[in-house]
Order: structure tokens, then C-alpha cells, then sequence
């Protein structure tokens, strides 16, 4: 995942006026047995490397009880030569026992229990579980349809969030989701992260991954990261029912009108192979840039069948100040550097955060250039960059074949690197519609 050796080096420089961090570990019941092995692996593995104080809670996700509750007392250097040691092994025994297949996860009562019971500070939640369960008892079945909206605020769904508003504050969730291939569409799962993602930030809380990869899932919960895996709002248009069923027209979301610029649909294709070919496409929802000044995003997708899990980066050089905006760095001077985006968006969001890694200029600057990297991910990548400069927004789209991710290395030679693509802004500037 990126930035780990950042994010871990960051969190060591800050240990020493850190609030140690708690882990709670929800055990779903109804675990494929293939998992067993793979999670109490990466259970071991984390907390051998945790940092003293380091405290995990394991909970069960059919009982409502806390299985095992351990801190992290000895050093990590102990911990790494002894992984044996009682700490890890009880709560490594509490995940083995704790499997029941005749239960299903609730995750709303879940995530009230935590709260109730434990209230971690500095805290994370690691899900682990279905994504899609059928609990009859509690009125829905997410494996034919989604939740609306509504069901928010609505007094008799389990996913109302009316008095649960602060219930996770502070609290960071994290989902492995164990039965992925129960969605039974892109849409289907797209709804549902979606969902899920508002239902924890409806409780002050963020919803930082989710994901069907062990390792992941397990890394992203020590870590500290607190950006939520998606930026979402509630669509007050969202109104007509309680469930969306798989195949239904999508619900229209209704934003209020407001003047735009001049979107201009001739495309140029560029790859690292400079084949340059004419497309059309249709514009996709774009952040409001204030006038008179410059806006850089990018977005992309993969094929379909391929993972969506690729890392394309911009890297926007401000020569006149001496540096380049990126996700390492995000301010400066005449600029800001809004959005990390980690993975591909097949479909456009409502909301320009879910898609668009974006950079924002003052006054009209232009870079003569601006550069595009492969940081992770194997599958081939179509996508767009779009510039609004000047009161007309300019669409390039761009190929990457597929090929290995180098974690934004090879800067010193990007111009001839395959992970990274060099786009001419130049004609931009000069007013033309096609890169050279």
C-alpha cells in the first residue's frame, strides 16, 4: 500500500507525544476456512512489529464479547525474536475460536457495541467478515440490492445514524471483507462501498479500507491512516425507497445549477509510445475551480476483469518556485495539491473526490509540463487529464500498457522511463487543441 515506509517513519517521529494506538479486531462469524491461516498470520506479523503500548482488543462479531484484550508492553525487538510470546498467542487463540457458521455479522450492532463497550481511544476498527449478509432479523439482505440513503435517517432501519452521529469519532474503520464475490455486479459493490462509507462517516468516523486483501486490510488497521477510502455525501434525492435491487435505473442525483465553463471535447491519446489518436468523450464530473485560477486533475479505469487496484500519480512542477506537487508534497506557495487517488474509477462519481487526483493553481499559470506515474498496479490504464485554464477546460486523454508499478522511482530519468508519461502543456498555453 503506499506511503507505508512514510506513514511508518512519520509515526515514529511522533511516538514520543503520540496517544498509543488501539486496535479492536471484530471476528465475523462464518469465516471461510482458507482465511483461517492467512489472518492469524498477518495478526502475528502486526503485532510483533507494533510499537510498545501498541493495545488489541479482539471482539467477537457473534457474541458482542471482548475474546482477548492485550497491550504490547515489550519491546519490538523482543517481540520480532519471539513470536511465540503469551501476548500474541492470545489473541491469535481468540481469533481461532471465535468462527461460528450458523451466525451472520451485523455490523450496526457491532460498531454500537464497540462504542458501548470499549470506546477506543486513538482507535481502529478491523472488520473482518461479509460485506453482503442476509439478516432477516434485523429487515434487509444485501445480496440482491443496497441500501438507500434514506435508510439513514430513517427511525426504523438498523442503518439509522440519527443518534449515533458521534458514535465513532475519532475511530477509523476497516473492512475485510470476506465474501467479495457475492456482489453481483460492478454497481452492486460500488453501491455498497459507497454506503458503507456513509454510514460511518454519518458517525463521525471514516471508513479508510475495504477490501477482500488480508495483508492489506491488517496493514492499513496498525497503521494510523485516518483518509477515508471514499469522499461521499448523502443524495438528497435518495428518498423513494429503502433498498435499490440489482438492475434498476440508477437515482438521479439532483445538484443545484450552476454556471460552468466551456468544456471542450476534442480529445488527444498519448501513450509512452507517442501513438496519438482523436477521441471523443463525454465530460465527467469536475471540482469547481475558482476564477482565475488553474485547475490539474487526473483520472483513469482499467479494463473490465482487471483489478482496479493501479496507482497513477500527477506530479505538477512549479519551475518558477523550484517544486513539484504531488502527493509527497502538497502546498506550496501558488498551490495545492487536493487528492490522492489510489485505484481506478470505472464509472463516474457525483462526487469529483471519488475520481479526480486534482492540483490547483493560483492566477492563470500554466507548467510547460506535467508528468504522470505508474506508483503501483500491473493492469493496463485509460484515463483522461483535464486542465481548466483561462475559462476553457482542456480533455487529454492518455494510455498506459500494462507493466509493473516503481513507486514513484526512476525520477532522475522520467522522460525515458515506461512508468511515466510526460505531457507537453505548451500548445495549451499558445492556445492549440492537440499536443505536439
Amino acid at each position: 500500500m503506499k506511503a507505508l515506509s512514510l506513514l511508518a517513519a512519520a509515526m515514529a517521529a511522533l511516538n514520543a507525544n503520540a496517544v498509543p494506538r488501539h486496535v479492536v479486531i471484530v471476528v465475523g462469524p462464518n469465516i471461510p476456512p482458507a482465511l483461517h491461516t492467512p489472518i492469524n498470520q498477518r495478526l502475528e506479523s502486526v503485532m510483533a512489529s507494533g510499537e510498545p503500548g501498541t493495545q488489541v482488543t479482539v471482539f467477537s462479531g457473534d457474541t458482542f464479547q471482548t475474546l482477548s484484550s492485550v497491550t504490547v508492553t515489550e519491546s519490538k525487538e523482543f517481540l520480532q525474536r519471539n513470536r511465540n510470546s503469551a501476548t500474541i498467542q492470545s489473541a491469535v487463540l481468540a481469533v481461532l475460536r471465535s468462527t461460528n457458521t450458523q451466525a451472520v455479522l451485523s455490523v450496526p450492532r457491532v460498531l454500537d457495541e464497540i462504542s458501548r463497550q470499549i470506546r477506543p481511544v486513538n482507535g481502529s476498527v478491523l472488520l473482518i467478515g461479509d460485506a453482503y449478509p442476509c439478516f432477516p432479523a434485523e429487515g434487509y439482505c444485501l445480496t440482491t440490492n443496497w441500501p438507500a440513503d434514506l435508510q439513514l435517517r430513517d427511525s426504523g432501519s438498523v442503518f439509522n445514524t440519527t443518534e449515533r452521529g458521534h458514535q465513532l469519532e475519532a475511530t477509523t474503520v476497516h473492512w475485510l471483507a470476506t465474501d467479495p464475490n457475492r456482489s453481483t455486479s460492478e454497481r452492486h459493490r460500488r453501491s455498497m462501498e459507497r454506503f458503507y462509507s456513509l454510514f460511518v462517516a454519518n458517525q463521525s468516523g471514516a471508513l479508510v479500507t475495504f477490501t477482500p486483501d488480508v495483508t492489506t486490510a491488517f496493514q492499513s488497521a496498525f497503521s494510523g491512516r485516518r483518509d477515508p477510502f471514499l469522499q461521499v455525501a448523502v443524495n438528497p434525492s435518495d428518498t423513494n425507497r429503502l433498498f435499490h435491487w440489482v438492475g434498476e435505473p440508477p437515482v438521479e442525483l439532483k445538484l443545484p445549477v450552476t454556471a460552468t465553463t466551456q468544456v471542450v471535447t476534442h480529445v488527444v491519446v498519448k501513450t509512452v509510445t507517442n501513438w496519438v489518436e482523436e477521441v471523443r468523450r463525454a465530460p465527467s464530473p469536475w471540482p469547481a475551480v475558482p476564477l482565475g485560477k488553474t485547475g490539474i486533475g487526473v483520472l483513469w479505469t482499467t479494463p473490465p476483469g482487471e483489478s482496479r487496484f493501479v496507482d497513477v500519480d500527477l506530479h505538477v512542477p512549479i519551475l518558477k518556485e523550484g517544486v513539484e506537487l504531488s502527493w509527497k508534497n502538497r502546498t506550496c506557495k501558488t498551490g495545492r495539491y487536493f487528492r490522492d487517488i489510489q485505484k481506478a474509477e470505472p464509472n463516474p462519481s457525483p462526487d469529483w473526490k471519488n475520481s479526480w487526483e486534482f492540483v490547483e493553481l493560483d492566477g492563470a499559470q500554466l507548467p510547460e509540463a506535467i508528468y504522470l506515474n505508474r506508483y503501483a498496479g500491473s493492469a493496463a490504464v485509460t484515463g483522461e487529464v483535464r486542465i481548466e485554464y483561462n475559462g476553457r477546460i482542456q480533455v487529454i486523454a492518455f494510455i498506459l500498457p500494462a507493466g509493473p508499478g516503481n513507486k514513484g522511482g526512476d525520477t532522475t530519468r522520467r522522460d525515458r522511463s515506461p512508468q511515466w508519461l510526460r505531457i507537453d502543456l505548451r500548445s495549451l498555453a499558445a492556445g492549440a487543441s492537440a499536443l505536439p
